[in-house]
């Protein structure tokens, strides 16, 4: 028995060293895992750090830049105040010139409407009953065409006579020369 148990300790102490081997490498890897987490947390500050710094060293600059304005503003003021920069707005003024009033086809009145009665029936078409009536109905219905036709035609003088006392005035006053026709007919409610 002796062999037997002789092998028995020899496994034994083989798997109490593999076992002590594999808690010391389980050591070694705890202490590996804990020094990177130290690193990486020494790395962070580092980072935080440099940051912090590069954000104070903007800041510096961006005062910097702004005393220097504000020292360019105050010294702009201090040589404005010691010039007389007045500007007579008056003097950049152009005169303007009146153009004459030309009307164009507004000056040009339209034609009076003309009555355009028929001619009475003559001859045998006098004799053919009902011709006097009809004569009479179409008469009276050019007659009625006619007054329509020239209201519509005073209508349309009394407001091209407004029209041109509304150019005319408009063409006198010193905005003419930049005002357009199309604005000034819409001012007197002509087009829309």
């Amino acid at each position: 028995m002796g062999f037997f148990s002789e092998m028995q300790r020899e496994t034994e102490r083989q798997r109490v060293a593999q076992v002590r081997e594999q808690r010391r490498i389980q050591r070694e890897y705890d202490r590996a895992q804990r020094e990177a987490e130290r690193q990486t947390a020494r790395d962070e500050k580092a980072q935080k750090r440099l940051y912090v710094e590069s954000r104070v060293q903007e800041v510096e600059r961006l005062n910097t830049e702004l005393e220097a304005t504000i020292d360019t503003l105050g010294t702009i003021l201090q040589a404005t105040l010691s010039v007389d920069d007045h500007i007579d707005l008056e003097m950049l003024k152009e005169p303007s010139e009146a153009l004459p009033f030309e009307p164009g086809s507004l000056g040009t009145p339209e034609p009076e409407a003309i009555a355009q009665v028929p001619d009475p029936p003559t001859g045998l078409g006098a004799l053919v009953p009902g011709a006097r009536a009809k004569h009479a109905a179409a008469a009276e219905a050019a007659q009625v065409a006619y007054q329509q036709a020239n209201t519509e035609w005073r209508e349309r003088e009394v407001a091209r006579a407004r029209v041109m006392r509304a150019l005319a005035r408009e063409s006198s006053s010193p905005r003419a020369a930049t005002a357009k026709p199309r604005s000034i007919l819409r001012r007197v409610n002509l087009l829309s």
